[in-house]
């Protein structure tokens, strides 16, 4: 209050009270854009500084600028917003809790009944007061104001919070089970090929790459009858299993003695996907 004060003895003129007014403002607002680019990181003990300082702020601004007759009370449900949206429904309902006994104790020095050195009541004196049970009436849908939205932001807030968290398990929970099936998979003591629904392979485990000599990263992609030249490994066989014996030569020249079973990897309805090698 004391540097609000000092700031608007040292205005030269009107223009510039209303700029440094029109100012003000904006430091809630940057410590609402710090907070939420912070995120998570943030200190609890130094949002709650940030939002008392919020409030503080937005109080001196409308208590230099006439109090209940200030054009500036909207800014008041700033520090509230902020608070909720960063903190949550307690930290809502703190920044509420001071903002309403500032509104109160505003209002009480406006009317006179609680008495203050001269030179912190005249901002006050600015007009003909509205009758006090109006006055009451204000006070209380201001801080009813108050006291709504630290609700409904902080409960948005909260819930938006448990969504990511949610999610944010959800998806560790997937990679976790893609970690375990790539281990299965790649643990198998068969080769596994599997293709997509025009014969690219799409999968090819280790046991795969021992018994072909081809390394997974150079066959994904590739078309599985060049991978593995087999009559039945064509995208126009039927879908019944089958099972075929071969000689297969490898990449370094050694041939081997091969055997596949073959059979449709289907999707929802019955049709084939792919192919299960």
């Amino acid at each position: 209050m004391a540097l609000v004060q000092a700031l608007w003895g040292a205005a030269a003129s009107a223009t510039r009270q209303a700029a440094w007014l029109a100012l003000l403002p904006l430091v809630p607002m940057a410590n609402s854009a710090v907070g939420l680019l912070k995120g998570d990181h943030a200190s609890p003990l130094l949002l709650a500084a940030q939002f008392a300082a919020d409030a503080v702020i937005v109080l001196a601004v409308v208590w230099s600028t006439g109090g209940l007759l200030s054009s500036y009370t909207p800014l008041m449900l700033l520090p509230v917003l902020a608070a909720s949206l960063l903190g949550g429904r307690r930290a809502g309902l703190r920044a509420a809790g001071v903002l309403a006994v500032g509104v109160a104790g505003m209002t009480a020095v406006q009317y006179g009944w609680v008495p203050v050195p001269p030179s912190l009541a005249q901002p006050l004196q600015r007009g003909p007061l509205p009758f006090a049970p109006l006055a009451a009436y204000t006070v209380a849908a201001n801080v009813g104001g108050f006291v709504a939205m630290a609700l409904l932001v902080g409960h948005l807030s909260e819930s938006l919070s448990q969504t990511g968290a949610d999610l944010a398990r959800a998806t560790s929970s997937l990679a976790d089970l893609t970690t375990v099936s790539q281990r299965v998979i790649d643990s198998m003591t068969g080769g596994l090929i599997v293709t997509d629904a025009h014969g690219s392979v799409v999968l090819f485990n280790r046991t795969a790459e021992a018994i072909t000599g081809r390394r997974a990263s150079d066959v994904l992609g590739q078309p599985v009858a060049q991978v593995l030249p087999l009559a039945a490994t064509q995208p126009g066989v039927g879908l019944a299993p089958l099972r075929l014996d071969s000689e297969f030569t490898r990449l370094d020249g050694s041939i081997i003695a091969l055997g596949a079973t073959i059979a449709p990897l289907l999707a929802e309805g019955g049709q084939r996907a792919g192919l299960l090698i």
